[in-house]
């Protein structure tokens, strides 16, 4: 399985919990990629299969927000996380990681402001944050550079 196969795969299995970390509904992220709600549900849910260019439109708006909504640090933690350069840490640890993020976005969902949300994110991720810290694209600001590797 290629790098991109592999990230459009782990963003469909986290696209809900990104969603809502990021703060938007089906309907705002559907928006801000020119698909309607019913897209987004049917990537979330799995009765569609993501497609590359909706995987890359899809990273891209999450990396912009990252870049516009400084507030929002959780969302770049957990983007660290679940694309960091070692994908080996995702692949041996994905039921732990998935629980965390469920647990993560279930808290941004009922409004915890963004440093209380930061917290619980760090504390949920502390073990694998330390893992993928060292060549992480998110220990920066966001770059493109993901796109480059693909």
């Amino acid at each position: 399985m290629s790098r991109i196969e592999f990230e459009t795969e782990i963003m469909q299995e986290n696209l809900c919990d990104l969603r809502k970390i990021a703060g938007w509904t089906a309907d705002d992220l559907g928006n801000k990629l020119g698909v309607t709600k019913q897209t987004i549900s049917n990537i979330e849910t799995g009765k569609v299969q993501m497609s590359r260019v909706q995987y890359i439109a899809t990273r891209a708006v999450l990396e912009c927000e990252i870049f516009l909504n400084t507030e929002n640090i959780t969302l770049k933690k957990v983007m660290g996380v679940i694309f960091g350069e070692d994908a080996s840490i995702y692949k041996a640890n994905k039921e732990s990681i998935r629980t965390a993020l469920v647990s993560i976005a279930s808290t941004a969902a009922a409004g915890m402001g963004h440093l209380q949300l930061f917290s619980v994110a760090t504390a949920l991720l502390a073990s694998f944050d330390r893992l993928n810290s060292t060549r992480s694209l998110y220990n920066n600001e966001p770059s493109m550079q993901w796109l480059v590797d693909l």
